[in-house]
């Protein structure tokens, strides 16, 4: 059974990385002419956050840390300002001044999510994993029912195969927000981690449900039923698969192995052909043995003249039976045979002695030559 989506080994998922990261936090960059709009609906400190966050998505750090500073001698308790500029100095190296940034964040807003993550994150970058997930611990302390927070840290759990604590986190998150992909997906790795087969089919299943066009969801999901041999589910799953990803040589295989099994010689030979084409080279090789069935012939004593089947019993044609389709009489069956006694012989020819049949040698009998009669001898 395959992996579904990441490797414990991993120190990090990419879809981690995601969570963790600076989505949602970052202030939008503007083109000058709508940064000059944005101008005159905004506070004079959002107006300088907004900037340096332009200048820093530019790369020029030391004009964003300029407006940042700008924008805190305006407003010291704007919270967005301080992850802004946690931010900048990672960017440049300087690694002491974010977490007192993060820190400044944290005791203005402790229950901002985006603070933890972000941090948590950082220290991932670092390798300094425990810290990472004390972050994780402490948001959640203050935001137990948060999906995103309970995610990263199942992540972080699923990484190092702690499955029944990422599985647990996981529930959790699905819990609070049903639709959340991300935390499905966990959970499905988790039941397969744990070699829970119901548990991962539930998962796939669920996964589906809010996400019908994943076709790698259906192929896990047949494979998952090739293995406890409930085959028609196996191919249904590898239909769709085949329906929304066309190319997915692996799906072809393992339809025609389905079909080779039940029988079904040509369709298999045809889905082993367009997997040998997208790259399978095992398919290439592979050849049904499937041979035509030859018909069955079943013998049946007929009367000769009507074709009617004679019942082995008494001898006799059958009551009520009617000729076997197809029958054709022999010629000498259409004409009537006398049912009188043939004629006696006549005394003479009964008399007259029958001669023996003269015994021939077999071809591979050997046969004496006869004596030769006594006679004179003669001497040389």
């Amino acid at each position: 059974m395959q992996r579904l989506l990441m490797k414990p080994n991993t120190r990090l998922s990419l879809l981690a990385l995601a969570i963790l990261g600076f989505a949602g936090t970052q202030t939008p960059a503007f083109s000058v002419p709508d940064f000059q709009l944005a101008q005159a609906k905004m506070e004079p400190w959002q107006t300088y956050l907004t900037r340096g966050n332009q200048h820093r998505q530019q790369g020029n750090f030391p004009a964003a840390l300029r407006d940042f500073d700008r924008a805190l001698t305006l407003n010291p308790n704007a919270w967005e300002v301080y992850l802004a500029r946690a931010q900048v100095y990672e960017k440049m190296g300087m690694y002491q001044r974010v977490i007192e940034n993060y820190d400044q964040a944290m005791a203005l807003h402790p229950r901002l999510e985006q603070a933890w993550l972000q941090r948590s994150a950082f220290f991932v970058r670092r390798g300094q994993a425990t810290q990472a997930l004390y972050d994780l611990d402490e948001g959640l302390r203050y935001l137990p029912r948060n999906a995103n927070l309970r995610l990263a840290r199942a992540h972080y759990y699923l990484n190092h195969r702690l499955y029944a604590r990422a599985l647990e986190d996981a529930d959790v998150a699905v819990a609070v927000q049903p639709k959340l992909l991300a935390a499905r997906l966990v959970q499905a790795d988790c039941h397969l981690g744990l070699k829970d087969a119901d548990g991962y089919e539930r998962a796939l299943t669920g996964i589906i449900g809010i996400a019908p066009n994943r076709s790698d969801i259906f192929y896990n999901r047949a494979q998952l039923y090739i293995q406890t041999q409930r085959l028609g589910l196996a191919k249904t799953d590898l239909d769709q698969v085949i329906k929304l990803n066309p190319k997915s040589g692996d799906a072809y295989f393992q339809r025609g192995q389905i079909l080779m099994q039940s029988g079904q010689c040509a369709d298999a030979l045809k889905d082993f052909k367009a997997a040998c084409k997208l790259g399978v080279g095992e398919a290439c090789y592979k050849k049904p043995p499937c041979a035509v069935p030859k018909p069955t012939t079943i013998k049946i004593r007929v009367d000769v003249k009507t074709g009617i089947p004679i019942d082995p019993k008494t001898g006799e044609p059958v009551p009520g039976a009617t000729a076997v389709p197809g029958y054709v009489p022999p010629p000498e069956a259409s004409a009537a045979p006398s049912l009188a006694p043939s004629a006696a012989p006549s005394a003479a020819a009964s008399a007259a002695p029958t001669p023996a049949p003269s015994a021939a040698p077999s071809a591979t009998s050997s046969v004496a030559p006869s004596a030769a009669p006594p006679g004179p001898q003669i001497k040389p």
